[in-house]
């Protein structure tokens, strides 16, 4: 071993540097991906033997170098940030304690699924006295995230980040950077085996294992210390990441769902190929695993002398519409000519850019709305029991329909885990309570980390993230993503809107309104804060074309309007209206966001086609421009799509909004 010569040198070999944050390295090896506490490695190659205890034979080390040449410098490490480090920072917040407890507070029906809390899993997992973990106070419930990502684009590299959410936390602030523990990257090039995967698991489940029983922290209500608990309530990745984290078998295996035990049998794709066949949609009669159970295999696993004896308990191994659009052209239902024929018929169609079109097909359309509507159930800020239900019932239909018309083949993993989303949010809740878009937010913004691309960027992009104390200040969220929809609820356009709704490349203008807009204006001020003519407003207001809410992109009325026909409550009323342009405005010591507002006439008769399809029925003309035209663009409530109709009438269709907090 060389003795360091610098003083910088020996806080590196000893990560004097990063122990005051909470990360430290370990040594990685390159080849079997085994991982070693610097502490407790005594040698220079790597010691692991995979089948130890092999009563035929005795199994050699691994003996991969572990160091680059002679130096100390290691050929691989893995950052890890401690969890414990991380809580402690986190509870001298001044706000933390309190946010972690607003949850016992929140009431709603039986029947309605509003966020995790209203799961079954949340009180129905236990600590090791039996009583419901969540109990005590300062007992967090966290989630597990395990993704991987290029660190620049074109680069043939991916490494992965090891993520924990803390559900305790208010849904508006859950999913913020600086409330998500980054545990770990895990160094490339390319993806670890699933059990090369568990190698990095072991440092944070024994944090976790200690956790569990509770440690003593320094709080921001008390400095002297309170007992804090941590329980991994479920992983939450894509299903390939799943189940190598968790340790199930891939999407070609005979058991290859990590819901149900179902052993599926295989079917022909041609060419001496087979699949597993997922074409049984009759979930009766299929069996859920259980904890005992995938114990049990685990077991068997793990205690295998020889791969041959894992390879008996393995087999070797798109979304839903990418799917259908391909079963679609291989059964000739879809050709170049349809895909022209349906550009040239949905030509007169204004949607808004974010969204795309599909004409129908007669059986196979009615059966992907089936799909279409399952989803827009689904993907709510909330859920029922009925609308869990229903969705489970339209996703069957789908399934059991696409069999009929496309046989076995077209079936896919993921057409057979909708089957299972059911139990998903009886025990997690509504979509928005496990989505794993804040994830993939935050492997984009490690992307933008300036690193030099040398061995060992994981540590510099670790320690950029955990450093990052920005955006402590939450946004609610919820209350952004559910006031657009609630009558009888006062707006005044003064509430504050989403983080980068303006952000630096929207052009804002200064300018004056005219006489008659600078009127409508003081009579909305004096209906919406119910007082008399104000002496003094001024005409002065900072105007600009288009808003991003959430990922969602509104726009004003120009030659493309695509973007700019929105749904609205006015007058407590759902309206459709067209934006003819964004405006700020400064009154009573508030900065107001207002949208202006062309509202479409009612339609002067009635049209039965339509009847249940969701399509309204409006007038291609405008209501007179008056104080309702005055929108807060708070209530903005979702884009529409607009086409043509006869007797100069238009077809609306409110369309779902893309929400990405």
């Amino acid at each position: 071993m060389e003795i360091p010569t610098k003083i910088s040198t020996a806080r590196n070999m000893v990560n004097y540097s990063s122990a005051s944050s909470g990360v430290s390295r370990f040594l990685v090896c390159s080849l079997c991906r085994s991982v070693y506490d610097t502490g407790s490695l005594h040698t220079r190659r790597c010691p692991f033997i995979r089948f130890a205890n092999n009563p035929h034979r005795q199994e050699h080390p691994c003996g991969n170098s572990l160091f680059i040449g002679s130096s100390l410098k290691p050929v691989l490490e893995f950052p890890y940030n401690s969890i414990v480090e991380t809580l402690k920072k986190f509870f001298v917040r001044p706000t933390f304690e309190t946010e972690i407890e607003e949850w016992r507070r929140g009431h709603v029906g039986e029947s309605v699924f509003y966020d995790i809390y209203d799961g079954r899993v949340w009180n129905s997992l236990v600590d090791s006295a039996g009583e419901p973990f969540v109990n005590k106070s300062r007992s967090l419930m966290v989630s597990l995230n395990v993704d991987w990502l290029q660190p620049s684009d074109g680069m043939h590299y991916s490494c992965g980040g090891v993520y924990l959410t803390i559900n305790n936390l208010p849904r508006s602030s859950r999913m913020k950077v600086s409330n998500i523990i980054l545990v770990g990257m895990i160094p490339g090039p390319g993806e670890p085996t699933d059990d090369q995967l568990q190698n990095f698991m072991r440092p944070m489940i024994a944090e976790l294992n200690t956790l569990y029983g509770g440690m003593m922290m320094p709080t921001y209500q008390n400095r002297n210390g309170e007992i804090v608990r941590v329980a991994l309530m479920f992983v939450k990745c894509d299903i390939p990441a799943a189940c190598k984290v968790a340790g199930f078998m891939g999407q070609s295996a005979h058991k290859a769902c990590n819901k149900c035990s179902t052993v599926f049998s295989r079917v022909s794709t041609g060419a001496n190929s087979t699949k597993p066949d997922f074409s049984d949609f009759d979930d009766e009669h299929w069996i859920l695993r259980n904890n005992t159970q995938q114990r049990q295999e685990a077991y068997a696993w793990l205690n295998a002398t020889h791969i041959t004896q894992q390879r008996t308990l393995q087999t070797n191994t798109g979304s839903t519409p990418k799917r259908m659009v391909e079963v679609w052209v291989d059964h000739w239902l879809l050709t170049t000519s349809d895909f022209k024929a349906m550009a040239d018929e949905s030509a007169s169609i204004i949607i808004p850019s974010q969204y795309c079109k599909i004409s129908k097909v007669g059986e196979h359309f009615i059966n992907w709305i089936r799909y279409v509507e399952a989803v827009r159930l689904v993907t709510g800020p909330l859920i029922t029991t009925d609308e869990i239900q229903t969705a489970h019932s339209l996703f069957k239909e789908f399934g059991k329909t696409c069999v009929q018309l496309y046989g076995k083949t077209a079936i896919t993993p993921n057409m057979h885990m909708h089957m299972h989303l059911k139990e998903c949010f009886l025990d997690f809740g509504p979509s928005y309570a496990f989505w794993l878009y804040g994830f993939e937010r935050l492997n984009g913004d490690i992307k933008k980390i300036n690193i030099n691309y040398k061995t060992g960027f994981e540590t510099t992009e670790i320690g950029e993230v955990t450093n990052d104390e920005s955006g402590l200040t939450p946004f609610d969220y919820s209350q952004f993503i559910d006031g657009p929809s609630l009558f009888n609820l006062t707006i005044t356009g003064s509430e504050p809107l989403p983080p980068q709704a303006l952000h630096s490349k929207i052009n804002i203008k200064q300018h004056n309104l005219c006489i008659g807009h600078y009127e409508l204006l003081q009579n909305y001020y004096m209906d919406t804060y119910e007082i008399p003519m104000p002496n003094t407003i001024t005409t002065t207001i900072q105007s600009f074309k288009k808003i991003n809410l959430l990922g969602q992109h509104y726009q004003q009325a120009n030659n493309d309007s695509s973007s700019s026909h929105i749904q609205a409550i006015m007058n407590n009323q759902l309206r459709i209206g067209q934006i003819s342009f964004f405006f700020s405005h400064s009154f009573n010591n508030s900065i107001h966001y207002f949208a202006f507002v062309n509202w479409y006439s009612h339609a002067t008769q009635h049209f039965p086609t339509f009847d249940g399809t969701g399509i309204q029925v409006w007038k291609n003309q405008f209501d007179p421009v008056s104080s309702n035209s005055i929108l807060p663009i708070y209530r903005i409530f979702n884009p529409v799509a607009i086409c043509p109709y006869v007797d100069d009438h238009i077809l609306t269709l409110a369309l779902p909004r893309r929400i990405f907090m």
